[in-house]
């Protein structure tokens, strides 16, 4: 019997590094002690590209004199392969948050899936592979279908009949074929157009149902999900034709379509990439993705309080401007009702869950946190300016403080929030901001 090949799977937090040591590696490599050094050297080149991918760096440290790999992640997730220094896939480096975060539930909440990139030249070496978050996609997709199917979509298909009288969608040439039976002389082998709910791109939307249902059902979606989506998956079940499914690698849009199938199709032909690309490498910007959903969060926020939120406008830098220059400053979210004014910046950094610490590299970062958003407010024209820094945290958390002017009378409120990244606290998190941000 042929022994079964294993892989290494290297686990790597978001923004963090982690070493591996001299026995560790010449063991899963296979490599003698003495030739380490170059073993490094090699799996460093062989994975230059996959780390360039997931934003990885690389390098060898010494330690007492022994030579250790350390890894370094920056703001992406994801999951690249590795190669041996041998140059043969050997297993996979997958890269987490920071704090236990199930992106695939917030990002089936916000719908942000252009933030997941693919790689589809680097394959996933088999053995402990960390797919993408497919199941978001698929959750959301059955939503949809629910709203779709409610809309009876209806559309000509053309079918094959046999009348008892020709058309000019007879087929003569087939009707050639069997007139010689006197039984079906009068037969005629007619093409139609009818209206039908049963059509073809019915039945790849059908076939993407299916591939959804499976993909929710699977013991790789979390219990939580698949407990919540359980009556909704049981009632399709019994009411969708299976029977009229087909399968399908792209379903196109039409202009022509209502509004919710294009909708519905659009999130079909992310599940079907999706599943013909859940052994590629992926990644997604963490960072990005923190600010996207707490812009989610103000958005929501701010209906409540019919109060106009902007995200991300663009504040134009013009005049004699040098190389290095910018062409614009950017702040997260601009929030502006009456003579008040929130500038919100959200940063995906480990204030919150280090509030009695006194590191000075907390407060150098979190000096330019402040200087950074207290510019941004300095655009505005409301006579109550607020700033606000968004940081994730395992529970709600906010602190209040003020900057007052030596010079003049002005003053700032300062807001530091820190935020549970858990689906479940959507609700406690949005009400909490609601009793602070307020509007005169």
């Amino acid at each position: 019997m042929s022994k079964k090949k294993t892989y290494n799977t290297y686990e790597l937090s978001i923004l963090a590094s982690k070493t591996y040591s001299y026995d560790s590696l010449a063991k899963a490599w296979g490599t003698q002690k003495r030739d380490l050094d170059k073993a490094l050297y090699k799996f460093q080149t062989y994975n230059s590209k996959y780390f360039k991918f997931l934003g990885i760096t690389s390098r060898v440290v010494d330690i007492n004199g022994i030579p250790e790999l350390e890894l370094t992640s920056s703001k992406y997730i994801g999951c690249i392969p590795t190669a041996s220094p041998k140059g043969r896939f050997a297993g996979n480096i997958v890269v987490r948050g920071r704090f236990n975060e199930d992106i695939a539930e917030l990002l089936s909440m916000i719908g942000e899936s252009p933030l997941l990139k693919y790689n589809n030249d680097f394959k996933l070496s088999l053995g402990g592979v960390e797919n993408p978050p497919l199941y978001f996609e698929c959750l959301k997709y059955i939503d949809k279908y629910i709203d779709a199917k409610r809309y009876k979509w209806r559309k000509f298909e053309k079918v094959d009949l046999i009348e008892n009288y020709p058309t000019n969608s007879t087929k003569w040439s087939k009707y050639a074929h069997t007139s010689s039976d006197p039984n079906k002389r009068l037969l005629f082998p007619n093409s139609k157009n009818v209206l039908s709910k049963d059509h073809r791109e019915w039945a790849e939307l059908n076939y993407v149902l299916d591939v959804a249902i499976h993909e929710v059902l699977s013991p790789s979606t979390p219990t939580k999900s698949r407990r919540v989506y359980k009556e909704k998956i049981d009632n399709l079940q019994k009411t969708y034709d299976k029977n009229n499914i087909k399968r399908a690698s792209h379903i196109t849009v039409h202009m022509s379509d209502p509004i919710v199938i294009k909708e519905l199709k659009i999130i079909a032909n992310r599940i079907l990439k999706g599943k013909s690309s859940s052994d590629c490498a992926w990644r997604i910007d963490f960072a990005e993705f923190f600010e996207r959903y707490v812009q989610y969060i103000i958005k929501e926020v701010s209906k409540q309080k019919h109060a106009r939120v902007y995200c991300n406008p663009k504040y134009p830098v013009r005049g004699e401007k040098t190389n290095w220059v910018v062409k614009y400053i950017e702040p997260d979210i601009v929030v502006e009702k009456d003579d008040t004014q929130y500038i919100i910046d959200a940063k995906y950094k480990s204030h919150m869950y280090n509030i009695s610490s006194s590191s000075e590299n907390l407060k150098d970062v979190f000096s330019r946190d402040l200087m950074q958003v207290l510019a941004y407010s300095s655009f505005g024209e409301k006579k109550k300016k607020n700033v606000i820094l968004i940081y994730p945290s395992n529970v709600y958390k906010k602190r209040e403080i003020r900057i007052n002017s030596c010079v003049n009378n002005c003053s700032t409120n300062v807001y530091l929030v820190g935020i549970p990244l858990k689906k479940s606290d959507f609700k406690t998190v949005k009400e909490n901001l609601s009793e602070f941000i307020l509007f005169n």
